[in-house]
């Protein structure tokens, strides 16, 4: 018989609705293990985005930590990601999920996910691909057609272009020294580069939906 580790990582909210949607994505993970493989023996274990410490090399580390890191990760035989789908990758919240999926695709991991995997893997090839470091989300939505900072975003990868994000859509861009052509006018009348130098874009790392963005910028409530 057959012996399998799997992880899920649960990425849905501690409310009542969250903790029912990670039941149910347990549920479906189970159902779709059995359907599989119906001898195998699976050694399941379920835990939060905030718990994937303990599965990320971390070159900072002390050894023991860094040897411990890859054993645990590396003795991962599938990964099940379940989450809600309007967490933005640039959130602080999902640093440790970047990062462990980061290391899936690098090591060519098994894992299974649904839309906020995808996201966070389109995420890691827009960001990685072009070597792009994201400093900072922000809010362009103030109506003076400013912008105001958000967030930090955690830097769980670096780059060497650092970037900007509009929170609400995922367009990633640059400032330039005002002489550039601005090649995305973001907001029309109302682009920051009014103001400021003009931002050129670079492109998209993440959430195009944006009242789906909004959403979580206010707390998952969508209208």
């Amino acid at each position: 018989m057959s012996s399998l580790r799997v992880l899920v990582i649960d990425g849905y909210r501690s409310d009542y609705d969250g903790r029912r949607k990670a039941k149910s994505f347990m549920r479906v993970v189970l159902q779709a293990l059995r359907t599989v493989d119906t001898r195998a023996e699976f050694h399941m274990a379920m835990m939060g985005m905030e718990e994937l410490q303990q599965f990320i090399y971390d070159p900072n580390a002390n050894a023991h930590s860094q040897a411990q890191a890859l054993r645990n990760f590396s003795s991962t035989d599938l990964t099940f990601v379940g989450g809600e789908s309007d967490l933005p990758p640039w959130h602080p919240k999902a640093a440790l999920l970047l990062a462990y999926l980061n290391q899936c695709v690098i090591a060519g991991s098994h894992v299974f996910g649904d839309e906020v995997a995808t996201r966070m893997v389109w995420h890691l090839a827009c960001v990685c691909g072009r070597q792009l470091q994201v400093v900072e989300a922000l809010n362009m939505e103030i109506e003076d057609g400013s912008t105001t900072k958000a967030t930090s975003f955690p830097k769980a990868y670096s780059g060497s272009t650092s970037v900007m994000v509009d929170e609400t859509t995922g367009e990633a861009f640059q400032f330039g020294s005002g002489d550039q052509q601005d090649d995305y006018q973001m907001h029309g009348d109302n682009s920051p580069g009014r103001n400021r130098h003009m931002p050129v874009r670079v492109c998209n790392v993440g959430l195009r939906r944006r009242a789906a963005a909004l959403g979580a910028a206010r707390g998952g409530k969508e209208d």
